[in-house]
């Protein structure tokens, strides 16, 4: 059994894990309380090969199985973001049914190929000389337990990370690396989200100590109107004041089931930005998928 020992100061907790056959026994330092120290967090996670999440406040430490449900990888140049160019980790699985979902094949959680989050980084960054960053997409990336893991590789050698989410999980958005961009879908009004409306909250107010992050609203007459959006960046703006918000148009596919939904053409989707505006004094952004 062995112990990394802090400074008796930072020794708060102690915590034993079982990786194989043997306990290893550490010190958690400021995990549980106050802010969290990003880099042992870091060096725990690379040291132990184990998915580590935090809820602040909560005294929550979950561990879990390291494979990850890869539905999709692309390593070379796929995706641009801010003039950025990404290569794609797509996950399969997915814990929200919405029906507008654009990639509504990943949501199973059955199917994909398991991969280790070093399997993952080696398979994208190996003789990549393309790409300046990943995107890690789905699905839903943040119900796969290696993730924090892997965000933390890819920002460590300094690339840039995108990470779409729903979220769903915020013991997880709370113990992602801070230096990198993190998008959120937020869905509905606040008070369709019943018991998870506290859960939505959390992850729209942690957005804001990522370096870069955007919330997006996907709108369709046919399952927002006017007035639901105007409500929902009331919302979003109360809690959160500086994440861009995104009204982001729905397009149907093929890959969608039953009938489509009203798509909005770009006229409607101005003059809806304006009302927002005019409504709310709050300018949203929007972007065609």
């Amino acid at each position: 059994m062995g112990t990394i020992r802090l400074p008796p100061r930072r020794e708060e907790a102690l915590a034993s894990f079982k990786k194989g056959d043997c306990i290893i026994t550490f010190a958690v330092a400021s995990l549980f309380t106050g802010e969290p120290n990003e880099r042992l967090r870091t060096n725990v996670l690379c040291l132990l090969g184990t998915h580590i999440h935090y809820t602040r406040g909560m005294h929550n430490l979950c561990i879990g199985v390291r494979t990850m449900r890869v539905a999709n990888l692309t390593a070379q140049a796929f995706y641009e973001d801010e003039g950025k160019i990404l290569s794609a980790v797509y996950f399969q699985g997915c814990n929200k049914d919405c029906k507008w979902c654009h990639n509504p094949e990943l949501k199973p959680m059955g199917g994909g190929i398991e991969k280790t989050p070093e399997e993952i980084f080696s398979e994208i960054t190996k003789g990549n000389f393309l790409s300046d960053g990943v995107l890690l997409s789905g699905g839903e990336p943040t119900i796969q337990k290696g993730i924090v893991e892997l965000c933390c590789h890819f920002v460590g050698i300094g690339w840039r990370v995108v990470l779409n989410t729903n979220g769903s999980m915020p013991g997880v958005i709370d113990n992602l690396p801070e230096g990198m961009k993190v998008t959120l879908d937020v869905k509905t009004p606040k008070k369709d989200y019943g018991m998870d409306s506290g859960t939505i909250d959390f992850c729209i107010q942690a957005l804001q100590r990522f370096n870069e992050s955007e919330i997006r609203i996907t709108w369709s007459p046919s399952y927002l109107t006017e007035a639901n959006v105007i409500e929902m960046v009331r919302w979003i703006r109360s809690i959160n004041k500086e994440s861009p918000i995104y009204l982001q148009p729905y397009k149907w596919t093929t890959k969608m089931p039953g009938v489509p939904f009203i798509q909005p053409n770009k006229e409607q989707v101005a003059a809806l930005i304006k009302r927002v505006q005019e409504s709310t004094g709050h300018l949203m952004k929007t972007r065609y998928v």
